[in-house]
C-alpha cells in the first residue's frame, strides 16, 4: 500500500471560519492522510478474516467499529498536535 495522490477539498465556507478553526480542520484533513493506510489494512483483514457472505453482521459490526476508531483517532491527533503547536509557538 502507498499514497500517490491526494486531494483535500476546501469549500468556500471554510473561508469564513478563523484561522484557528482552519488550521484545525486542514490539520485533521492531512492526519488522515497517513492514518487511512492503517485504516485500509485493517478493513482488508477484516474482510479476508470475515467476510460477509459468512458474517455480514459481524463484518458490519467490525467495519463500522474501525471507522469510528479512524475518525477518533485523526480527533486525537488533531488536538494533540495542535496544542503542541500552539504551545511552542506561544515560547
Amino acid at each position: 500500500m502507498n499514497i500517490e495522490m491526494v486531494t483535500v477539498s476546501i469549500y468556500g465556507s471554510w473561508l469564513c471560519d478563523s484561522a484557528q478553526d482552519q488550521a484545525k480542520e486542514l490539520l485533521h484533513e492531512l492526519l488522515h492522510i497517513p492514518l487511512s493506510l492503517i485504516a485500509d489494512y485493517a478493513r482488508d483483514q477484516i474482510n479476508i478474516l470475515c467476510p460477509t457472505d459468512e458474517a455480514a453482521r459481524f463484518n458490519k459490526t467490525m467495519l463500522n467499529t474501525l471507522a469510528e476508531r479512524h475518525e477518533s483517532a485523526t480527533q486525537d491527533l488533531t488536538k494533540a498536535i495542535y496544542a503542541r503547536f500552539r504551545q511552542t509557538a506561544a515560547e
